[in-house]
Parts: structure tokens; sequence; C-alpha cells
């Protein structure tokens, strides 16, 4: 049996990386619909990786799709903070777009408890908050063997650094969810009727919270605090993947060479 598992796992691994191999040479050659087509095959089997989805990014880029291209982008940043290329490449793309809307930020309170860990992947501040209690376990060990006043101290600063990085990992692993659109213009109404005159419009690259999804409809907030419905075929969803803790594969680590610069 355990043979066996082995054996689908390494044939599993083996069909990610050629179709991922594939999808990079489609993109080398300026394919971009057949790169786009593989690399989505890779998302709809639940691969989680930063690199395939900065690489995505890259192939609707190549391809003029503009929201598509941010939202892979930012989906990218979410898996891996540091991953300076995404980045890059999203304030590109963002230049190109017709109205550089200002991104939906989380709420106040989490963003000043959890600021710090930005820059850090989800499985960082995991680490971090597992160490950390498994320190508070050992100084409250220590303080009943040995009562000082320091342990205690010293107890009570390593709770709190290791509640606060718990906290940060339960955000990273439930993201701001996000959409952008991913048409030229996107009609936001102020319910879900196509047929009555729109609220305001998104231009193509503009980013919103999703609040609610309902039966193709989502309704969206700016981060200016406007508010209405949307036809979810006319956004790209950055959330449309498992979280990192749901994550169950792991995608290949290989880059393409080419990083689109313009």
């Amino acid at each position: 049996m355990n043979l066996l598992l082995a054996l689908f796992l390494a044939l599993g691994a083996d069909m990610y990386a050629s179709t991922f191999d594939g999808a990079n040479q489609s993109y080398r050659s300026g394919d971009y619909p057949a790169a786009i087509a593989q690399y989505e095959q890779l998302v709809s089997a639940r691969v989680e990786n930063a690199v395939l989805f900065y690489n995505l990014g890259n192939a609707y880029h190549g391809a003029g799709s503009v929201g598509k291209a941010v939202a892979m982008y930012e989906r990218a940043l979410q898996l891996d903070p540091k991953m300076e290329a995404a980045r890059q490449n999203l304030d590109i793309v963002l230049k190109t777009a017709r109205r550089n809307l200002a991104r939906p930020l989380a709420g106040e309170v989490e963003q000043a408890l959890f600021f710090w860990a930005e820059a850090f992947s989800f499985k960082a501040v995991l680490f971090l908050g597992i160490l950390g209690c498994t320190l508070f376990w050992v100084l409250l060990a220590l303080r009943a063997w040995r009562p000082m006043r320091f342990v205690r101290v010293l107890a009570v600063v390593v709770g709190l650094s290791a509640a606060l990085s718990l906290g940060a990992a339960w955000s990273k692993a439930h993201p701001l969810q996000l959409a952008v659109a991913a048409q030229a213009e996107v009609p936001v109404f102020f319910g879900k009727n196509p047929d009555e005159p729109p609220r305001f419009l998104l231009y193509e690259g503009d980013r919103v919270r999703v609040e609610r999804m309902e039966k193709g409809w989502v309704l969206v907030s700016t981060a200016g605090g406007d508010r209405g419905w949307v036809q979810d075929d006319r956004m790209a969803f950055v959330n449309n993947a498992p979280g990192p803790g749901d994550a169950d594969k792991e995608g290949t680590s290989k880059e393409v060479s080419e990083t689109k610069k313009s």
C-alpha cells in the first residue's frame, strides 16, 4: 500500500512538473494563451506556489489582460510577501491601468497588531507562534521548579509575542478577500440588477474588497468606502485558490527566466 501511494505521489509530481515546464516553454515562445491554459490547470489542481501565480501573472500581462495579471501578482505576494519580482511587476502593470485605485486594506486593529508580519510568510509567523508557545511553557515549568521574578516577566513577554504571532498566522491564513476588475469597464450597481443605472464604474486593474458572493454576483467595496454589486464574471479573484493552511500540494520551485518590465 505504501509503495503504491509513493508511486502515485511521484507520478503526480511528474505530471505537475511536466505541465509547469510546458507552460514555461509556451510563455518563452510568446504563446501566452497556451501558457495561461497550462498554468490554470495547476491552479485548478490546487497547486499553491508563489512562482506559479507569478508566472501566470506574467502570461496574463503578455496577453494584455491587466486585471487578471494584477490578481495573480497579488496572489503570489500573499503566498510569498518577499517576492520582489512579483511586487515590481505588479507596480509596472498598475501604471498601465486606466486608474490605479487605492488597494483596500485590512481593518485598523489588524493593521496595528500585525503590521510587523507583513514581510513574513504564513509558515514563518506560524513557526514563530509555535516556538513562542513552546518557550512559554518551558518558562512556566522553570518558574514552578525555581521561582524567579525575571522568569515570570520573561514568560509574560514570550506569551504575548506567541499570541501575536499566532494571530498573525491566522490573519495570513484568512487574507483580505480581494477581486480585480477584469474588463475595461465594470459597472457597479446598487442591487443585483444589470438593467438599472450603475452606481459607479470600476476600470480594469482596480482592486476591491469582496464582502459577499451570491449566485453570480459579488458585493464589493473600494478603499474609499463605495459599495455595490458586480457580476462575478467581470472580475478576477485573488483568493479563489485555497489559503496557506489548506494547501496540500507543493508546487514546483522553478521560475521562468523572463521578468516582464513593461
